[in-house]
């Protein structure tokens, strides 16, 4: 049986942090599904069904993902994280202050 993968699928692996969708020869994978794909640069990792049972125990890569908000007096030390974190590669989520 045919899994279909849909805009939905792919918006689940995002709320999961993964940047990562692991694909077998049996999915069939939506127009819109595809779109959100080449939007967000998410990475599609095709697989034989056997290989699936393997893969779910190997270790994917962590996506390093961070949330920072201050108030205005600490708005610059929130921008000096942000850029630091930022060249560290870590995804970050800014909410705010957005000004002093």
């Amino acid at each position: 049986m045919k899994k279909l993968i849909t805009e939905e699928d792919v918006k689940a692996i995002e709320k999961q942090g993964s940047n990562v969708l692991i694909k077998t020869e049996n999915c069939i994978v939506t127009p819109l599904a595809l779109d959100r794909i080449r939007q967000r640069k998410i990475i599609i990792v095709e697989k034989s069904s056997s290989d699936i049972n393997q893969t779910q125990n190997a270790n994917l890569p962590t996506i390093k993902r961070i949330a920072i908000g201050s108030d205005h007096t600490g708005f610059k030390v929130k921008n000096f994280l942000l850029k630091y974190l930022s060249d560290k590669g870590y995804k970050l989520q800014d909410f705010g202050t957005f000004d002093e």
